[in-house]
């Protein structure tokens, strides 16, 4: 027993390691969420506020649409410690995933048919799979939200011979309707499924469940309070396919039949359910977004389709296990929320089914390596497949993603704001009429004090925090101003302007005598931002000579 403990925990430590390494600075940033997330965490400790001033706020406004608030709130804890800083923002996330890979081998433990190398192999799966490593190390909800949604799995599991515990499963059920939309809505499908399913077990307990459901319906008042409110409803309309606008866009030919919507919904819906059970989209493919990837890889290792193909084997064969019946349940069920939005493949969304085609791929694995008949290529392969995946996972996170995918987590603007540190007394523009982002990366690697981004909210977002979803077009923070440049007026004033080669044109150089200051090459060694200076007295000059005046040169031509 102490031996296989050892085994487990040695395991156990490759997952940690692989969570923790670089964490700081790979990827090199924070994405727009993670760091919309992190500086309200700064603003919520220092103020009690989120950025804009709102009190505690039960959803989030950030860049034209709102984020659930657990993450945020949990992160406080961090940036107490740590400051406002990356690794602050990601340590819920890392430990969330830790606790999902412990949470893992409870689930395998309640087994009965899975030996102790599935059990080794759960654990170690969970700890090197491209998805499971990719989204534990980021600081965003999604980490958290899945952990929550695995524990309620496992507590389900635990209830099946302690009934008391399906009050817990309602309870931790309805705090994971603030951590991320996906979950939300799957457990609300999943869950009473579930209690169908083993109706039998649960309708002696009618107490327990009348309690859960009690304490379910008293954690959702708060959201009850905006429930119409664009918080509330915004993400849902971005993204479903559900709505008559998109059906007139997108329905083609369904216009010209009978029940025309409903069999373009149904197109949609099954198309979308069937591409996340595509071997493609698993195993081969990186997801068609960069900021959901990593470079070369997918979802999970091309070794996996066999021991997938037999552990789903493994699983109808033993459906009759409740574990099991829960797992195929589960695997059935988890890719809807998913499917019912635009995305073809929104490996973001699916996290649940990445998890439990995992468990499925570790089953499927010691199947393999049982059938296996003699007992060196069973050590070769032992060897040799973690290794060579721990190899490519090396490769596509820890190297190749920083230099491709950089520009996802403002590595650029964290080098701008320290460049920027030298001109503290003088007037700057960063233009974001490209990138909107740029108003929360440049507050939160500037440590900027949240006192001061509160003062510039308007009084439309004050009065009406929960509706307002218009992009953030101006910020103003000391000496900087994130906004669109104007050119018509910066260039007769004293400033720093600073943008990428598509906001300052060098056409826009040449003709407005703008003074190149510095430039801000990104890790794959292009220039990403670059800064000049003004120059009033020659730009008033040369206006003077083509025989034009304009305002902002008086005073040039009283000194004439």
């Amino acid at each position: 027993m102490g031996f296989k403990i050892l085994i487990l925990l040695l395991v156990l430590s490759i997952g940690i390691f692989l969570r923790f390494y670089h964490l700081n600075d790979i990827p090199p940033g924070l994405n727009p969420d993670e760091a919309s997330h992190g500086y309200n965490a700064y603003s919520i400790l220092q103020t009690g506020k989120d950025r804009y001033g709102q009190t505690l706020p039960l959803a989030f406004r950030s860049l034209g649409t709102y984020l659930l608030p657990m993450y945020t709130y949990f992160s406080v804890i961090p940036v107490a410690f740590f400051g406002p800083t990356v690794f602050s923002i990601r340590l819920i996330s890392v430990f969330s995933s830790i606790l999902l890979i412990i949470l893992s081998l409870l689930i395998a433990f309640q087994i009965k048919k899975i030996t102790f190398s599935g059990q080794t192999l759960v654990v170690f799966l969970i700890s090197i799979s491209p998805w499971a490593v990719y989204f534990g190390r980021g600081g965003h909800e999604i980490s958290l939200s899945l952990t929550l949604f695995i524990l309620n799995v496992f507590l389900f599991i635990k209830s099946l011979s302690n009934p008391k515990l399906i009050i817990l499963v309602f309870l931790v059920g309805g705090l994971s309707g603030y951590t991320y939309h996906t979950e939300r809505y799957l457990g609300l499908i999943f869950f009473p499924l579930l209690i169908w399913v083993f109706k039998n077990r649960f309708l002696r307990y009618k107490k327990y469940l009348l309690i859960g459901i009690v304490l379910f319906i008293i954690s959702q008042l708060p959201q009850l309070t905006f429930i119409q409110s664009e918080a509330f409803t915004r993400r849902i309309e971005q993204v479903n396919y559900l709505n008559e606008n998109d059906y007139n866009e997108h329905g083609s030919n369904f216009k010209y039949i009978i029940f025309g919507r409903a069999l373009y919904i149904l197109r949609e819906f099954s198309s979308h359910y069937l591409e996340y059970f595509s071997p493609r989209s698993l195993f081969f493919d990186p997801d068609p977004q960069e900021a959901r990837s990593m470079p070369n890889l997918s979802i999970f290792y091309a070794w996996m389709v066999v021991p997938l193909w037999l552990g789903i084997k493994f699983l109808l064969k033993n459906q009759s296990d409740p574990i099991f019946k829960i797992l195929l349940l589960l695997l059935i069920v988890s890719p809807i929320p998913a499917a019912l939005t635009k995305d073809p493949f929104y490996s973001l969304r699916a996290l649940p089914l990445f998890w439990v085609l995992t468990l499925i791929i570790s089953l499927g694995t010691s199947e393999l390596l049982e059938r296996i008949p003699l007992r060196l290529i069973q050590i070769i392969l032992i060897m040799i497949i973690p290794i060579t995946s721990l190899v490519i996972l090396y490769n596509s996170y820890f190297i190749l993603l920083k230099y491709e995918r950089g520009g996802n987590y403002g590595y650029e603007y964290q080098k701008l704001v320290s460049e920027l540190k030298q001109y503290p007394d003088k007037k700057i523009v960063i233009d974001s009429s490209r990138i909107a982002p740029s108003h929360i990366w440049v507050p939160f690697y500037g440590k900027i004090d949240p006192k001061k981004y509160q003062l510039q909210t308007s009084k439309e977002i004050k009065n009406n925090y929960y509706n307002n979803i218009s992009l953030d077009m101006e910020t103003k923070l000391d000496n900087l101003e994130i906004r669109p440049i104007i050119w018509d007026r910066e260039i007769y004033e004293d400033k720093i302007l600073v943008g990428d080669e598509l906001a300052i044109s060098y056409d826009q150089v040449l003709e407005h005598n703008l003074k190149f200051l510095f430039e801000i090459k990104g890790l794959d060694g292009k220039i990403k931002l670059i800064a000049y200076t003004t120059n009033p007295e020659e730009k008033c000059e040369s206006v003077f000579k083509r025989g034009l005046r304009h305002p902002k040169c008086e005073a040039f031509y009283i000194m004439l």
